[in-house]
Order: structure tokens, then sequence, then C-alpha cells
């Protein structure tokens, strides 16, 4: 199964002078490169989406991933010894949402209760 919100080993950016793959660099945190990833798939899925939903949806996937203990402020994220399980699933991205349309408040240990 492929989760969408699986984070990659490493993020790679390009120095601003080169622009071959082959220049690249690691980047210390690969979150931000998910976001990114996210956000173009999720327009894909809903080309009517507004540059204001983006904003928001940002904001929720940035404060899901912080739930999840995946943080854009933390300088180096080390996900090499994350299990695929650690990470959360598109049903918790639904149940993140819908709590905070109802004032609830979403935990880490809500979304394994949910996956069971």
């Amino acid at each position: 199964m492929i989760n969408i919100f699986d984070l990659p080993t490493k993020a790679i950016s390009v120095d601003d002078d080169e622009q071959s793959y082959g220049n690249a660099k690691a980047v210390n945190n690969p979150l931000s490169d998910q976001i990114s990833q996210l956000l173009i798939t999720f327009n894909l899925m809903y080309p009517e989406m507004t540059t204001e939903m983006e904003t928001e949806l940002t904001k929720i996937l940035t404060e899901l991933y912080e739930v999840h203990g995946f943080s854009l402020e933390k300088e180096k994220l080390d996900v090499s010894n994350i299990m695929a399980t650690d990470y959360q699933l598109l049903e918790d991205l639904f149940n993140y949402i819908t709590l905070k349309e109802t004032g609830g408040t979403f935990t880490k240990t809500y979304s394994k209760d949910v996956k069971q």
C-alpha cells in the first residue's frame, strides 16, 4: 500500500547557480518538500482549490505532521528509523479536519485508536 504521507529519507534541493540533479545537495528536513508534493496531489484531485484553501491545507498538513512528531521547526529531521506505521493516513487528515470544524482535539493516540 502507498501512503502519500510517508516522508522521503532526505529532501533534495538544487543550488541556485546549478540546475542539474547531479549538483543537488541534501537538505536537512524533507517535510517541507513533502508538504509541497501533497499540495500538488490535492490540486490535481481538486482543481477548483483556491489559494486560500491551499494556505489552509498547508497549515492543517503541518499541524497533522506535528501531532505525529514531525516538525518543520526541527533543524534536522531523521526519518531513517521511522516505521511505515508511524505515519498518518488520509483517514487521519479527514478526522483532523472534522475535529477542527467541531472544536475537538486531535491527538496521535486518537489517530491510532481510529485505525484499529
